[in-house]
């Protein structure tokens, strides 16, 4: 098998968890292997984030479209669609593909780059009216999108919760199904999406939420 086919298979097969660490040992330098293999190892274990971490070190110490296929694959599964859109768009540039997987690429960073507008909408721009949250709410609230926004997911959850408990604001449920998407809970995600659709059906992004619970129970 010629070097390059082979690594594609290979990369495609990591996002399955299946490919042993030593594998990718013939397509690769030394030190992108290490990382590489660090990349499979946190994966297979799903601490999403560290295996984030070590693709995007092996792709930046040798650039192969494979390499920025699983970056992206891991930033989609996690909720971090600007991480996302850019590796599936170098994935684009590098990879010789034919039209079905051009398409395929083109809708993941579509959906991507919808998922990227709702949490800014969400979290960034559009918080609670100030009459739905009394001043200890609103206090976690805002330090919860601040710790969003510094990506420090696991004390954004908890600022978030610590706010729920001063008031019931859907948009408190909405953002904690984006933190859960985040922290790789996708259980989590659906029973807050399902929270904020009960308390607000007529929302203007309720196709867009039921879209994203369907797909977050396809990919459990």
């Amino acid at each position: 098998m010629k070097v390059k086919s082979m690594a594609r298979v290979m990369a495609l097969i990591v996002i399955s968890g299946l490919i042993s660490a030593t594998a990718y040992a013939q397509t690769t330098g030394k030190q992108a292997q290490a990382w590489f293999e660090k990349g499979v190892h946190y994966y297979e274990a799903n601490d999403l984030d560290s295996a984030r971490k070590w693709f995007a070190k092996a792709y930046k110490c040798y650039p192969t479209p494979e390499l920025a296929y699983n970056v992206a694959r891991v930033c989609e599964r996690m909720g971090d669609a600007k991480t996302g859109v850019y590796y599936f768009k170098q994935y684009l540039k590098r990879a010789t593909l034919n039209d079905t997987e051009k398409s395929d690429v083109k809708k993941r960073i579509a959906a991507l780059n919808a998922l990227y507008n709702r949490q800014r909408a969400q979290v960034k721009l559009v918080p609670p009216k100030r009459s739905t949250l009394n001043a200890e709410a609103r206090t976690f609230f805002e330090r919860g999108t601040e710790m969003f926004d510094k990506e420090r997911y696991n004390a954004a959850m908890q600022a978030f919760l610590a706010a729920q408990q001063f008031a019931d604001a859907p948009e408190l449920y909405f953002n904690l199904a984006l933190v859960a998407e985040k922290l790789d809970r996708p259980r989590d995600a659906i029973d807050y999406y399902r929270e904020y659709l009960r308390a607000r059906p007529q929302a203007a992004d309720a196709k867009s939420i039921k879209a994203r619970i369907t797909e977050l129970r396809s990919n459990r």
